[in-house]
């Protein structure tokens, strides 16, 4: 099997640290992560990063996610999803054109809290676990910036009176988004209260739900002698980057940590911007490496991001 990215599809009721153990027995290569962790309740894209392309988690996580949420409304729970006890009741409902209106306040930048319940840690430990032993002192995990791109109201259910009793909300948004705040918050927007009551994640990066394997599916590849048709090569983690050939002398420097002078040695200097990052393939079309472009006092240069060996089978 080849270092590389495999789309895994993570059901209910497995931790993102189950899917790890079994694509490790599955494999048999120890060399493996996730680029981003869902909570057992929630499903859908869980990337796993195998071998090499470890050194692209990083990078990975902050990309862009999309998501489709389940909202009911009526309670709030302290972990603001359904698998927590309930901390409020409320009667009052909304209507649909309403819950768009508060939809829409929810567009763009943006300071949210993260909730308590969260892997975030303090000192070493998460706050999840704090919460639990009723040992959260400082007021929980502080204010993040996020951004939400889009999001919409996929579907309803309505009570006899017409009000929204669950909805399905379709999210699109920036790295460290919790989508269950998102769902309490939009109960107390709309003088409510709500929870988050199931959880999709459609989209991480490049990779889609819609192309994700199960476990039992990874399975049957192995069983056929076909598991390596299911990794894809971890370039595709870059895949917005742009690409260029450096030959072996420039690939030798990059490798060994010796930035190249662009403005020496490559006739492309003036299309890059300071901070960019630049897929480095050498002459036989193998990933070599992640660039990122700087400035020194004679102009721009190109240091070693991420540093690949030549992909080899493990």
């Amino acid at each position: 099997m080849y270092d590389g990215i495999i789309n895994v599809y993570k059901p209910k009721g497995m931790t993102s640290f189950d899917v790890v153990s079994a694509m490790r027995r599955l494999t048999g290569i120890k060399k493996i992560g996730h680029t981003g962790t869902l909570d057992p309740d929630a499903e859908g894209v869980l990337v796993i990063c195998i071998g090499e392309a470890l050194k692209c988690v990083e990078f990975m996580t902050e990309k862009d996610k999309e998501y489709s949420a389940g909202i009911t409304f009526g309670s709030s729970t302290d972990t603001q999803d359904a698998s927590g006890k309930i901390l409020e009741y409320s009667q009052k409902r909304v209507s649909v054109e309403r819950l768009n209106e508060v939809l829409k306040t929810f567009l763009g930048k943006q300071l949210q809290k993260p909730p308590v319940y969260s892997a975030i840690k303090i000192n070493g430990k998460k706050y999840c676990d704090l919460a639990r032993t009723g040992k959260i002192k400082d007021g929980g995990p502080r204010e993040r910036q996020i951004e939400i791109y889009s999001i919409n109201m996929a579907e309803t259910e309505l009570n006899s009176n017409g009000e929204v009793e669950r909805a399905v909300i379709d999210i699109s948004c920036s790295k460290g988004t919790y989508i269950r705040t998102i769902c309490n918050d939009i109960g107390e927007r709309c003088g409510t209260k709500a929870h988050m009551s199931a959880l999709l994640r459609k989209k991480s990066g490049v990779f889609s739900f819609e192309e994700a394997y199960t476990i039992e599916s990874l399975k049957s590849l192995k069983d056929d002698g076909k598991l390596e048709t299911a990794v894809e090569p971890f370039d595709k983690a870059y895949y917005n980057c742009r690409k260029e050939n450096f030959s072996d002398e420039n690939i030798k420097r990059i490798t060994n940590g010796i930035p190249i002078k662009l403005y020496m040695v490559y006739n492309k200097k003036n299309e890059y911007e300071i901070g960019e990052y630049i897929r480095i393939y050498d002459q036989k079309e193998r990933f070599r490496a992640v660039g990122i472009v700087k400035e020194d006092e004679k102009g721009k240069i190109l240091k070693g991001y991420r540093i690949f060996g030549i992909q080899e089978k493990i």
